[in-house]
């Protein structure tokens, strides 16, 4: 079951942080330094495809809301809903 599968840590929250110039460098974490370019990069790409400076608000908003909310679930507690699932399926299917 595709479900069973599933654990998410919450997503890359450095893309919050600012990217304007190599000072921005300063407000980040070691451990995620290396993805700088990268997330530059990426807001680079959102504002050339964005329609307006209002229209990449909106989907740089889209994206910190998915990352704020974004929570890591334990493999164990995945299992067992996918599991109840699973049964509960198997149980339905039994009806007559």
């Amino acid at each position: 079951m595709i479900l069973s599968q599933y654990s998410d840590s919450g997503g890359l929250k450095c893309i919050l942080n600012p990217t304007q110039t190599e000072l921005d460098k300063a407000y980040w974490t070691k451990s995620e330094l290396d993805l700088f370019p990268l997330v530059f990069d990426l807001h680079k790409l959102i504002k050339e495809h964005s329609t307006n400076e209002q229209a990449y608000k909106r989907y740089f908003g889209s994206l910190k809301n998915s990352i704020l909310t974004a929570f890591y679930t334990h493999p164990e507690v995945i299992q067992t809903i996918a599991d109840t699932l699973r049964n509960s399926w198997n149980h339905t299917r039994s009806f007559p």
